[in-house]
């Protein structure tokens, strides 16, 4: 509920997914990379539509830059192979491997501990319709990957009190 991430096909409404959760491991409290794995909830067009989303072995691997605050830092999506499928009644939409920039990290008090809001302005994002009427308007597109979230941490075998945690910075 702290966070609101949405993708923005080229052609079509956004898609927002409520409920949905991040989850990575990183070395130290302070770090330069990130790899988190997305679980998206209920998900809708910004109309309304309920759409699915599915990642398939994709994860979100973020780089920072020195000055995250300042200076856009990289993602690198499926880094490992995988997909993301989203799938609406018209058509089903893959994202699949690329390296793409436009994330700020700025440094918040969330809940007791230092955390980060990564924000995204990211354009630019390949996509690749199937099936359905969304093919006659071609198979690749682009879209925008937009909003932002939090990241919080725990130390190892604390995760899950919402209002404990651990310090985290990005460099």
């Amino acid at each position: 509920g702290q966070h609101q991430v949405e993708f923005v096909p080229s052609s079509g409404e956004g898609i927002v997914c409520s409920e949905s959760s991040y989850h990575g491991v990183v070395e130290g409290m302070t770090f330069t990379e990130a790899t988190i794995t997305p679980e998206f909830g209920t998900c809708k067009t910004t109309g309304g539509t309920a759409v699915t989303m599915v990642s398939h072995g994709c994860d979100f691997r973020f780089t920072i830059r020195s000055e995250p605050a300042a200076k856009h830092s990289t993602v690198h999506l499926c880094p490992s192979g995988g997909t993301i499928t989203i799938s609406h009644p018209n058509c089903q939409i893959a994202v699949g491997a690329q390296l793409l920039t436009g994330v700020l990290y700025t440094k918040v008090q969330y809940r007791g501990t230092e955390s980060l809001t990564v924000d995204f302005t990211i354009s630019n994002v390949k996509l690749t319709y199937h099936n359905g009427i969304c093919i006659f308007l071609g198979t690749n597109h682009t879209g925008e990957l937009k909003g932002s979230m939090i990241l919080k941490a725990w130390e190892d075998g604390k995760a899950g009190d919402e209002f404990g945690g651990a310090n985290i910075k990005a460099t």
